[in-house]
């Protein structure tokens, strides 16, 4: 499991466009190696209809629920269900 960050602005077909300027995102990903998933979150980004700005080149690794806040393991088990899970500041 992944966890990628980037900074993201809403496509201009985007009921956020005027709304929103930007925001942080962490995408948890659950794939098999980084380039992959750096892929995926492009892609899942893009078809929300934001625009990435920026993607960090660090990110996090997790091989289990162990360290990781309540909160956290909600994201953790919804990336495992679906495949990812994202999270934004705005």
């Amino acid at each position: 499991m992944f966890i990628i960050f980037a900074h993201v602005k809403p496509q201009s077909n985007s009921k956020l466009f005027k709304k929103c300027g930007g925001a942080y995102v962490n995408i948890w990903i659950d794939y098999k190696d980084i380039s992959g998933s750096f892929f995926l979150a492009e892609k899942y980004l893009t078809k929300g209809k934001w625009n990435v700005f920026r993607m960090k080149k660090n990110y996090k690794l997790f091989e289990s629920l162990k360290g990781l806040s309540v909160e956290e393991k909600g994201y953790y088990k919804e990336a495992k269900k679906f495949g990812y899970s994202m999270v934004f500041h705005m």
